[in-house]
């Protein structure tokens, strides 16, 4: 492990769902001044009510670093893209880590988002597989935070992006709030790994030549709800398993070897992204408009119409 000369402790990728924070996760762990959180998605600062489950409830930062016994050096990084979106998790992280945290938000398409969230809501049988895009959407309409349960149902909320992150820049300083975008990810890996790191004050060349691989794509599932608890019961061995470092290396290659066959019988190799129907698109297009302009003002030296689609910026 080397020693960075970054001035942060603590790395954290805060958000959002949906937005390939598992793949970023994977590539800053290979980066030698990091030391990744024994499992990747901690939600430790996720408060009780959160519609995911946490596998440790916040209790201050010692607790925190139970995560990262392994480490001797390095910043400590982990990924939970809940956080965004935490009522809780700004204040707590401006008690406990103060200036010594930096957190990072990428940021999607709000409308490209949503579908991946349909997809994967299909995908794990959260709703029926005969649902269609438009009805998803409006079983959403109309609900509060507070009234709903299952995070699938928050993703047409989640997407107002600004409304969140002004909480965030409330507790936290600009400088320690890194905002980044899933389409340069997704588009130049390379290129954004180099800014990331540079901004967070870490060697920007190792990613120069690095293999970039994709994580946790959405897929189409045979049986959503096989595959729901095919991945309960990877996240309860995960969870119960990350400390004991030999058994939990283990795991994950008979992983590596399972998940080829497991895939190979409840996938199906049909396309399924859904067709969007013209009266939907435009009703989401102005349901985001007014946070997408006042998130296109925050940002410096960019445009969000050259970086999402479905946004026009106005005149």
């Amino acid at each position: 492990m080397e020693v960075t000369n970054t001035k942060y402790g603590y790395l954290i990728v805060g958000g959002t769902t949906k937005s390939a924070t598992t793949s970023l996760f994977f590539y800053l762990k290979d980066h030698p001044e990091i030391c990744a959180s024994s499992i990747k998605e901690t939600r430790y600062w996720l408060e009780k009510s959160y519609p995911v489950r946490a596998h440790k409830q916040y209790e201050g930062l010692n607790q925190f670093d139970y995560f990262f016994e392994h480490c001797n050096a390095g910043v400590k990084m982990e990924a939970t893209p809940d956080y965004l979106y935490s009522e809780n998790a700004p204040e707590n992280f401006k008690k406990e880590l103060a200036k010594k945290v930096r957190i990072i938000f990428i940021l999607r398409d709000p409308i490209e988002r949503l579908i991946s969230w349909y997809r994967y809501a299909k995908q794990d049988g959260f709703i029926p597989q005969e649902t269609s895009f438009e009805d998803y959407v409006k079983s959403m309409r109309g609900l509060s935070s507070a009234d709903v349960k299952k995070q699938h149902m928050l993703a047409l909320r989640h997407g107002n992006y600004i409304d969140y992150i002004s909480k965030w820049q409330h507790y936290l300083d600009d400088s320690q709030i890194g905002i980044y975008f899933f389409e340069d990810l997704k588009n130049d890996p390379a290129g954004f790994m180099t800014q990331l790191c540079s901004d967070a004050g870490l060697d920007e060349n190792f990613f120069a030549d690095y293999k970039f691989n994709v994580a946790n794509n959405s897929l189409n599932m045979r049986s959503g709800k096989i595959h729901n608890f095919y991945k309960v019961i990877r996240y309860k061995v995960r969870t119960k398993t990350h400390r004991y470092r030999g058994l939990h290396k283990l795991l994950q290659l008979l992983k590596k070897k399972f998940d080829p066959i497991y895939m190979k019988l409840n996938v199906r190799k049909e396309d399924n992204t859904p067709e969007i129907d013209p009266a939907t698109l435009k009703h989401l297009q102005d349901y985001y408009q007014v946070a997408n302009d006042k998130l296109n003002d925050m940002i410096q030296g960019r445009n969000l119409s050259d970086i999402w689609n479905s946004y026009d910026c106005p005149n």
